[in-house]
C-alpha cells in the first residue's frame, strides 16, 4: 500500500485507540507522521509502535491550545517537511460541531478538502465502558455482529486523506458497522 506515499500528516489523539490506529495504516502506506496527544509517555511508545523515528515523531499538547497547534506544525515541518494532511481525531460536541465539516469544505475549496470520519463504539480503552463486561449483547444490535476496532476507521481515514478520494469534500462518512441503519428500521 502506497496510497499516501511522501504525505505528512499530523494527528491528534494518537498515542493510543484510534488515533494510533490511522497513524500506523498512514505509515504503512507510506507517510511520515507527526502524533499528538497530551502525555509524552505514551507518545514515545507510539513512535515506537510505528517504526521509530523514521516514520514518527511527536509533540505532547492539549489539541485545545494554539501554542501547542503552532509548535505541532512547526517541528513537523523541521522534521518530515510541511504537513500536508491533519487528522483531527479529538472528541467534538456534536451540537456545535454538527455543520462544521461543511462550512470549512466549502470556505477552504478548492486548496484543502474537508471531510469527517463517524464511527460507532470502537473497541478502544476510551470506550470500554460502553461494553465492558457485556461485548456481545452490544456487538448483536450490530449488523455487522461486531464492535469496530482501531483499523476498521483507519482505512477510511487513509481513503479520505488519498488521491482515491479527490473529489470528496464535506461529507461525513458514518463507519458504524451498520448500527445506524438497524436503528431506523428496528
Amino acid at each position: 500500500m502506497t496510497g499516501l506515499s511522501g504525505r505528512v500528516a499530523v494527528i491528534t489523539g494518537a498515542s493510543r485507540g484510534i488515533g494510533l490506529g490511522i497513524a500506523r495504516r498512514f505509515v504503512e502506506e507510506g507517510a511520515k507522521v507527526c502524533i499528538t496527544a497530551r502525555k509524552a509517555d505514551g507518545l514515545e511508545a507510539a513512535v515506537g509502535a510505528l517504526g521509530g523515528p523514521a516514520n514518527a515523531t511527536f509533540v505532547a499538547g492539549r489539541a485545545d491550545d494554539p501554542a501547542h497547534r503552532a509548535e505541532t506544525v512547526r517541528h513537523a515541518t523541521e522534521v518530515f517537511g510541511p504537513p500536508d494532511v491533519l487528522v483531527n481525531n479529538t472528541g467534538i460536541n456534536p451540537v456545535y460541531g454538527d455543520h462544521l465539516t461543511a462550512c470549512l469544505a466549502v470556505e477552504l475549496a478548492p486548496a484543502v478538502r474537508v471531510n469527517a470520519v463517524a464511527p460507532a463504539v470502537v473497541k478502544t480503552r476510551f470506550a470500554t465502558a460502553l461494553y465492558e463486561a457485556r461485548e456481545e449483547e452490544v456487538a448483536a444490535r450490530y449488523p455487522m455482529r461486531r464492535l469496530g476496532v482501531p483499523r476498521d476507521v483507519a482505512g477510511a481515514v487513509a481513503f479520505l486523506a488519498s488521491g482515491d478520494a479527490g473529489w470528496i469534500t464535506g461529507q461525513t462518512l458514518v463507519v458504524d458497522g451498520g448500527v445506524t441503519l438497524a436503528r431506523r428500521s428496528g
